[in-house]
C-alpha cells in the first residue's frame, strides 16, 4: 500500500514533468493507499508518466484555460493549492450558497447513484468503490444540510477503516440512502426552487443514462439546453425530453444560466485546442 512519501514522490515527479506550467493540488491525501491524486494544471495538456498514472485512479489530470481560472469555484467547489508555477491563490474552498449547492447535487447525485449501480455489476475493487463512495456521501451531506433529514448511509471514515464491509455492501448502501435523499431533494426543490414535471431519456454515457427518472435533472436538462450555446447544442443530441411545466425561481435560474456559459466558454476552448480530456465538466461531450 502506497504511503505519504510515495504520494508525494508522484507530486514532485509530475511537477517536474510539467515544470513550465500552472500546477494546482485539487483536495488532500486523507487516506494514504485510498485516496487518489487530483492535479488541476493551468492551459497545458499535462505530461503524465507511468509511476504517477496509478495515483489518479484512471481519472484524468483537469485542464482550465487561463481566463477561466479566478471563477473556477463557481463551476465546481475545488479545495485547490499552488503547488507549481505562477497562479491565483486560493484560500481553500469557498463558501458555497444555497443555488451553488443545489447545482451541484442536480449534476452529482444521480450521476453518482448510476455510477454505484454500473460497478456493482462489475465486481468492483475495494479501492474504487471507497473512491466513489466518498464521493456520493458529499451529495447525500448537501441534502442534509438542506433538509435535515439523514439517511443511514455509512460513513466515509467507516468505509475506510472497517474491513468487513464489503464492496457490495457499501455501494448498496450508497444507492439506497442516495435514492432517498434524491426523493427528499426533489420535494425540497418542489416547496422552494423548482416546480415542472419531464419525461424522456438521457443518455450521456455508458453508465450515465436513464429515463423517466430524475425528474428534477431532467428539468435541469431541459432549462441548459435552452441557452444559446455550443455546449446546450451538444449536450440535446444526448437527450429527449419533454417538459410540460417549467417555473425556476428567478435568482437560481440567473445561477444556471450564468454558470452554464462559463462552463460554454471552458467547453469551446477544449473544442479549438482538440482536447479530449481533462474538462472540468462535461467532458463527454467533447
Amino acid at each position: 500500500m502506497e504511503t505519504l512519501k510515495d504520494y508525494n514522490k508522484a507530486i514532485e515527479r509530475f511537477c517536474k514533468d510539467n515544470s513550465n506550467s500552472t500546477i494546482y493540488l485539487v483536495g488532500e491525501v486523507s487516506h494514504p493507499g485510498i485516496s487518489d491524486l487530483d492535479f488541476l494544471i493551468v492551459d497545458d495538456k499535462p505530461v503524465i508518466r507511468n509511476e504517477v498514472k496509478p495515483f489518479l485512479m484512471g481519472g484524468n489530470v483537469l485542464i482550465v484555460p487561463r481566463f477561466a481560472l479566478k471563477e473556477i469555484q463557481t463551476i465546481e467547489n475545488f479545495n485547490l493549492r499552488l503547488i507549481n508555477g505562477a497562479g491565483y491563490n486560493f484560500s481553500g474552498k469557498k463558501a458555497y450558497n444555497q443555488n451553488e449547492k443545489i447545482v451541484e447535487i442536480l449534476e452529482w447525485l444521480p450521476e453518482r447513484i448510476l455510477k454505484c449501480k454500473s460497478l456493482l455489476k462489475d465486481s468492483p475493487d475495494k479501492r474504487n468503490t471507497l473512491l466513489l463512495h466518498k464521493s456520493i456521501n458529499r451529495s447525500i451531506q448537501g441534502i442534509e444540510d438542506l433538509t435535515g433529514n439523514f439517511y443511514g448511509q455509512i460513513s466515509t471514515e467507516e468505509a475506510r477503516k472497517n474491513n468487513n464491509l464489503s464492496t457490495n455492501e457499501i455501494l448498496s448502501k450508497s444507492i439506497t440512502a442516495g435514492i432517498l435523499a434524491w426523493n427528499d431533494f426533489e420535494m425540497f426543490l418542489l416547496e422552494e426552487k423548482i416546480k415542472g414535471i419531464a419525461t424522456g431519456n438521457v443518455n450521456i454515457s455508458n453508465h450515465y443514462s436513464f429515463e423517466n427518472t430524475f425528474n428534477h435533472l431532467l428539468l435541469y436538462f431541459y432549462r441548459a439546453c435552452t441557452i444559446d450555446c455550443q455546449l446546450s447544442t451538444n449536450l440535446s443530441k444526448r437527450l429527449n425530453v419533454s417538459v410540460d411545466f417549467l417555473d425556476i425561481e428567478a435568482d437560481l435560474d440567473d445561477h444556471i444560466v450564468d454558470r452554464w456559459k462559463k462552463i460554454d466558454k471552458i467547453y469551446t476552448w477544449f473544442l479549438e485546442n482538440e482536447l479530449k480530456t481533462g474538462m472540468i465538466k462535461y467532458g463527454w461531450l467533447l
